[in-house]
């Protein structure tokens, strides 16, 4: 008799830390400045049915799997929002509101379910479970359009940033003194890091482990940055290790490329690499460090051979 009663004890321990570790986690969430007021009223809303939850005098299993479920949607909304650099779409912001309207529903039905008498619960045993039942198959139908929603958004978002950046890219092609075979490099840098790109984020979604109940996760849209600036500046940072190509206005004309370098591996320069020398005044390479948040290296070009050369080689190295 005793073992069982240990581990009886060890299981009532081991729930109500998990409920415990959910509620901070919820009100962590609900203090937060980053997140938006309908996503705080949910937390509220799935706070208040966490604690009516544990007070259910019938049906407390599927109580307590709803209020546990509404938490788990509330916590995977949050990771899926948190760190966006910008403002939630219109159709995400509805979804929420749904569910928030949902929310408010289940808690007023477990209030209810509180305040019924002893007759009642047991005359409506079975019509309360179907009820609660019909709760959980109502806040899993939720989360799947927020998902949609989102992945929808987020596929918006990729396609007004990437015409975006065809305007820049045209435009700044329109008025440079580039040679063709310049721009024609330029181009080409500009696809495969853009190629890059989409294949680093599949390879994020791809090894992402989540349950089958939880939404895909999804990357905050990043903006790419000017793709041109002065010599001796750096352009920020992408979330890939490719080059950002920056051409010089110099006379004669000098390629400038702008490369994270926290992490990654610099292509090894032998001596039967171009530009190797660092004496000789066509096709040189020179790194310049920049220390800080954002480690970048200028890299000079004096040649198209030499560019092509370090652009191919930096590339392969970080696939």
């Amino acid at each position: 008799m005793i073992p069982r009663i240990l581990r009886r004890t060890r299981s009532i321990i081991t729930s109500d830390d998990a409920v415990a570790a959910t509620t901070v986690t919820l009100k962590a969430i609900q203090a937060s400045t980053d997140a938006f007021p309908p996503l705080k009223s949910v937390v509220s809303a799935v706070l208040v049915v966490l604690e009516l939850s544990e007070k259910a005098k019938s049906n407390k299993k599927g109580c307590e799997h709803i209020a546990k479920r509404s938490a788990q949607l509330v916590q995977d909304i949050w990771g899926q929002t948190k760190d966006f650099d910008v403002a939630l779409p219109a159709e995400v912001k509805e979804s929420i509101v749904q569910i928030k309207k949902l929310v408010k529903e289940i808690k007023k039905f477990f209030k209810e379910l509180k305040r019924e008498k002893v007759w009642k619960r047991l005359a409506r045993q079975d019509r309360n479970k179907s009820q609660i039942e019909e709760y959980g198959r109502l806040l899993d139908e939720a989360m799947l359009h927020f998902s949609i929603n989102l992945e929808l958004s987020m596929h918006h978002l990729h396609l007004e940033s990437a015409a975006a950046d065809q305007e820049r890219h045209t435009a700044v092609l329109a008025v440079s003194r580039m040679s063709e075979s310049e721009r024609v490099l330029l181009t080409q840098i500009r696809d495969l890091h853009h190629h890059q790109r989409t294949l680093f984020d599949t390879a994020v979604d791809n090894s992402s482990k989540r349950p089958a109940t939880s939404p895909p996760r999804t990357r905050t849209p990043c903006l790419p940055a000017p793709a041109f600036a002065a010599l001796g500046s750096t352009t920020a940072a992408a979330p890939l290790p490719a080059l950002a190509p920056v051409p010089v206005d110099r006379s004669p004309p000098v390629w400038c490329f702008s490369a994270p370098c926290r992490g990654a591996r610099r292509p090894r320069r032998s001596s039967s690499s171009p530009g190797a020398s660092s004496t000789t005044s066509s096709g040189s390479v020179r790194y310049n460090s920049r220390k800080g948040a954002d480690d970048s290296a200028i890299i000079l070009f004096e040649s198209d051979e030499v560019a092509k050369w370090f652009v191919g080689t930096w590339n392969n190295s970080h696939v």
